[in-house]
């Protein structure tokens, strides 16, 4: 959208006393008694990013027409495809209304999605992860939702102090060539699944691999769960184990090829940081298809990894 039409969206939303300033839109702040124009959107980003530098938030354009008209953010993309069709085919990608890591980066670096994107996806649980015995309370307490529109079960992601940082959609769709697709070019690789609920060092850590492992590693009430999002551990995620003060890692990665290899090389770069421990999950089984019993003996039977490598 350019900026003589987002100009005319911003002051049908009501917006008062826009300026135009080196690539964004300042205005009076529509969420507080603003006298200063304190609040600014990007003209130049595809989902036209906005925040009000007193507090009162971030997002997108289709989050502040969500927002200011009270309607969902799927409402906000109708309604704003009178100003430019375009945003009917942006909104076929699903998530061009969740702000890009680039663009939700501060300018000290650091990374977090405004908590209104939330509203993107349904509160609605889907059946293909109630049929794997997860209650709907269960599913609530780590704030599962529900993309309809791409047929994915979405896990929200925080980062150590809590904040929103991406999304991951795991596909209810048998035989689906994507099983997993992170929303907006989330960088999984700097993140663990989990790591802002707290953590007890006294005992160890229990890794997975995948969101619904981390799930059911919860249901089985196993210690400090954290999950990868896949197999391999980055140089970044290996920082969050180790920043965890835990001087033991049991590792629940599925025992195929590829598990294998990176319990291998989770080892070498533990480098004797963390004792790792290898549990016995089933062959061709992930922790996942496993029942809460199962999956606590099979961590009760973990054994010291460095001496059967």
């Amino acid at each position: 959208m350019n900026e003589e039409k987002l100009t005319s969206v911003l002051e049908d939303l009501g917006l008062q006393k826009l300026r135009s300033s080196n690539g964004n839109i300042m205005a009076l702040c529509p969420f507080h008694s603003d006298r200063s124009r304190s609040w600014g959107i990007s003209t130049e980003d595809r989902n036209h990013v906005w925040q009000c530098f007193a507090g009162c938030g971030s997002g997108t354009l289709a989050m502040l027409v969500a927002r200011i008209k009270n309607i969902d953010v799927v409402e906000a993309i109708r309604w704003l495809e009178r100003y430019d069709a375009d945003v009917a085919d942006l909104g076929s990608e699903n998530d061009w209304f969740i702000p890009t890591f680039e663009e939700s980066r501060t300018k000290k670096g650091e990374f977090s999605i405004p908590e209104t994107a939330l509203a993107v996806f349904s509160s609605s649980i889907h059946k293909s992860i109630l049929k794997r015995g997860f209650s709907i309370s269960f599913l609530r307490k780590f704030e599962v939702c529900t993309d309809s529109k791409l047929k994915r079960v979405v896990f929200p992601v925080r980062n150590t102090n809590g904040k929103l940082v991406g999304f991951v959609g795991r596909t209810w769709v048998k035989n689906a060539t994507l099983r997993y697709y992170f929303y907006a070019s989330f960088p999984k690789g700097q993140y663990l699944l989990g790591s802002h609920l707290p953590i007890d060092r006294k005992k160890p850590i229990h890794l997975v691999e995948g969101p619904v492992d981390y799930l059911r590693g919860h249901q089985a009430k196993l210690p400090n769960v954290l999950c990868s999002m896949g197999c391999t551990v980055t140089n970044a995620q290996l920082r969050l184990l180790l920043q965890t003060g835990c001087s033991d890692l049991v590792c629940l990665y599925d025992q195929d090829r590829a598990g294998q290899l990176a319990k291998r090389k989770l080892y070498e770069k533990l480098d004797g940081r963390m004792q790792l421990y290898d549990a016995p999950i089933p062959e061709g089984q992930d922790i996942g298809g496993m029942s809460s019993s199962a999956v606590q003996k099979v961590a009760k039977r973990a054994e010291l990894y460095g001496l059967f490598v």
